[in-house]
C-alpha cells in the first residue's frame, strides 16, 4: 500500500497481526485508518508522510517501530487503549505504559510542550517534522537528547534544556529553521558536530555553569541574563473618571514571564501572564502610583512607579475647526457640502473678516455628521489665494454667573501630573458657553479643568 497517494482510509481486516516497515509510507491522503484487535506489531515508518489527524492503538500493540508516525503534520493525538500493556497516552502525546519514555509527539500539535519533570527519556526521532512546535521546555529528569530527537521541527524557535542533560545527539536539533535560542540552565552536554546543523540559533548559559566556550555545537555562545529587562515602564498620565485607563509594560525574557500590578506598592491588583492593566471605568479614588513586578522562574524585576492622577470629568465636544488663510482685511466666506460629488451642493456656513493672516471659523452643527466638505472663498481678485485647514477642536463647555470668570486649565494626559497651564481666564457672557481650545490640534492628547476665579 505504501505510496498509494489517492488512498484516504483503511480498515484493516482481523487476519493482519503485523504492519510491515514502511506500510502505508507517503500515502499523503490517508486521514483515517481502523486497526483491529489482531494487529501486535506497527513497523518503522509504516505511517510516515500520511494525512493522518488522529490514531487509536489498540490493547494488542506492544511494539511500534521507530518514527512509525514521522512527519504525520496533521496528526493531533495518539490515544492508547487503556488496557494495553505497552504503552499509554498523556494529552495525545505517546509515552511507555510507565511513562518513563516520550515515544512520540504528535506532528500536527502546535504550541509549546513542556517534557514532564519526571520523565527521564526521549525516543529517537520523537518529535522528528513536528511542523507545529514552537518551543520545548526539557525538564531536569532528562539525561541524554537522542539521535534526530527534533530534527527538521521547522517552527520550533527557542528550547529550554534542563540541567540534568549530559548529551545531545546526532542531528538532534538539525534543520530547525527558525531556532533562534538555545538555554541551557546546567553545565554543557557533550555534543555531536551535526546536533544543530543547518540551524541559526545562539546557546545561552548561565553564570557558574562550566564546559562553554565561544562556540557550543558550532552555534555562537552568549551569557544568559536571568532576569527579565523592562524596555518601556508604564507611564505616568492623567485621566478622566469614569474613562478607561491603560497601563502597560514593555519587558522582555527568554523565559515566560508573569505580571503583578499593584497600587501604592501594597494593593495588589492583578496577576498573571498580562502585560496591561486596564482600568475600565477609572474612579478618582484609583489615583495612585501603579508598579509593576516582572518576574520568570530565574529572577524578578520592579518598574518605576507610574503616577495615575483620576480628575473630575470636564464636558466638552469636538467641533470641526476651519482655519482659513488669506490676505488680513479681506472678507472670507465658508461653505460645506455633505458630498464630494463632481458638481458638489455647496451651502453657506459663514464668514470670516479676516484680522491677520489666518483665523479660525468654528462649525458648531450638533451632531456633527460623519462627512462633511469645506470650502473657503471670496469675491474679487485677491493678493493672496485663499485656503483653508481642517481640525477637530475640543469645545469647552463653561457655565456660571454672567460676569464671573472661569479660569481653563489644561494638561498632557502623559506625563508629570502637577504640569497644569493656563489657556485663559474667560468673563460668562451667558450662564452657558462654549471655550474652543484652538491650541489643542497637533498637541498631545489634553486634558480639562475648570477654576472659578476671583
Amino acid at each position: 500500500m505504501a505510496q498509494c497517494t489517492s488512498l484516504t482510509s483503511v480498515d484493516i481486516p482481523n487476519s493482519v497481526a503485523s504492519l510491515g516497515d514502511s506500510a502505508f509510507v507517503y500515502c499523503y491522503r490517508l486521514t483515517n485508518i481502523t486497526m483491529p484487535g489482531s494487529v501486535t506489531s506497527i513497523g518503522i515508518h509504516a505511517f510516515a508522510y500520511t494525512g493522518l489527524t488522529s490514531v487509536t492503538i489498540p490493547s494488542s500493540v506492544i511494539n511500534i517501530g521507530d518514527g512509525a508516525f514521522y512527519y504525520c503534520n496533521r496528526l493531533m493525538a495518539i490515544t492508547v487503549d487503556a488496557l494495553n500493556p505497552a504503552f499509554s497516552s498523556v494529552a495525545g502525546v505517546l509515552f511507555n505504559k510507565s511513562q518513563t519514555t516520550l515515544l512520540q509527539y504528535p506532528g500536527g500539535k502546535a504550541g509549546s510542550y513542556t517534557v514532564p519533570s519526571n520523565v527521564p527519556s526521549i525516543g529517537a526521532g520523537a518529535f522528528q517534522s513536528c511542523g507545529g512546535l514552537t518551543s520545548v521546555t526539557i525538564g531536569g529528569s532528562l539525561t541524554c537528547i537522542p539521535v534526530s530527537a527534533f530534527t527538521a521541527c521547522f517552527s520550533l524557535t527557542n528550547v529550554m534544556i534542563g540541567n540534568g542533560v549530559t548529551s545531545i545527539g546526532d542531528y538532534a536539533f538539525s534543520g530547525c529553521d527558525w531556532l533562534r535560542a538555545v538555554y541551557f540552565q546546567g553545565n554543557a552536554p557533550s555534543v555531536d558536530s551535526s546536533a544543530f546543523a543547518l540551524d541559526a540559533a545562539t546557546v545561552y548559559y548561565l553564570p557558574g555553569t562550566t564546559g562553554w566556550g565561544a562556540t557550543y555545537g558550532g552555534l555562537p555562545t552568549a551569557l544568559w541574563i536571568q532576569v527579565p529587562t523592562i524596555q518601556t515602564p508604564p507611564l505616568t498620565q492623567t485621566a478622566q473618571a469614569t474613562s478607561a485607563v491603560s497601563l502597560q509594560v514593555d519587558a522582555s525574557s527568554p523565559l515566560p514571564l508573569f505580571y503583578f500590578w499593584y497600587l501604592n506598592a501594597t494593593n495588589l491588583l492583578s496577576s498573571g501572564t498580562n502585560w496591561q492593566l486596564e482600568l475600565t471605568n477609572a474612579q478618582l479614588d484609583q489615583s495612585g502610583a501603579y508598579t509593576v513586578v516582572i518576574s520568570n522562574v530565574l529572577g524578578a524585576v520592579t518598574s518605576a512607579p507610574a503616577v495615575l492622577q483620576v480628575i473630575a470629568p470636564v464636558e466638552r465636544r469636538p467641533v470641526a475647526g476651519v482655519k482659513v488663510m488669506g490676505e488680513p482685511g479681506n472678507l472670507l466666506n465658508v461653505d460645506y457640502a455633505n458630498s464630494p460629488s463632481h458638481a458638489p451642493n455647496w451651502t453657506p456656513l459663514g464668514s470670516v473678516s479676516l484680522t491677520s493672516t489666518s483665523q479660525h471659523y468654528l462649525d458648531l452643527t450638533f451632531p456633527l455628521p460623519t462627512q462633511r466638505f469645506y470650502r473657503a472663498w471670496q469675491t474679487g481678485a485677491p493678493g493672496v489665494i485663499p485656503s483653508l485647514e481642517l481640525h477637530m477642536v475640543p469645545a469647552i463647555t463653561l457655565t456660571g454667573s454672567i460676569g464671573g470668570s472661569m479660569r481653563v486649565d489644561a494638561i498632557n494626559q502623559f506625563g508629570p501630573i502637577d504640569a497644569w497651564f493656563t489657556l485663559e481666564t474667560v468673563t460668562l457672557t451667558n450662564t452657558s458657553q462654549l471655550y474652543f481650545d484652538i491650541s489643542a490640534p497637533g498637541q498631545p492628547q489634553r486634558l480639562y479643568r475648570l477654576v472659578p476665579s476671583p
